[in-house]
């Protein structure tokens, strides 16, 4: 027996099985990589995303969920970022396209002045 055939593994069904899944969600996620956006300027160039961006900006202020108001002195914005993502049917066809605009991670020396503060005041 050649010597490259003693040291080849031999799978069973179930990491046959395991090994096809696993392929299976690769693909499937290389495919919604190619469909949903990175950014907003990749989405404002489809309708179906602008689309999706401009509805989430009606149930914004529909719901009022935030307003805009003046920047106190010495404060920072919050940055928001938008997030795109592909709803699929059961049968994994496209169900709708859904844009989330969401606040953008807040640094880590924020969240300990924040922290310091209040249990200072505690």
């Amino acid at each position: 027996m050649p010597n490259i055939l003693r040291q080849a593994v031999v799978a069973d069904d179930e990491e046959k099985a395991e090994a096809k899944r696993k392929a299976s969600e690769f693909v499937h996620f290389a495919f919604l990589a190619d469909i949903e956006p990175i950014d907003h300027k990749d989405a404002l160039q489809q309708d179906h995303w602008k689309a999706a961006m401009e509805e989430e900006l009606r149930v914004i202020e529909r719901n009022q969920i935030w307003k805009l108001v003046d920047l106190p002195p010495n404060k920072s914005p919050i940055d928001v970022k938008w997030v795109f993502k592909v709803k699929l049917k059961p049968d994994e066809t496209v169900a709708k396209h859904k844009a989330r605009l969401v606040a953008k991670r807040i640094p880590p020396k924020s969240w300990f002045g924040l922290f310091r503060s209040v249990c200072s005041n505690s």
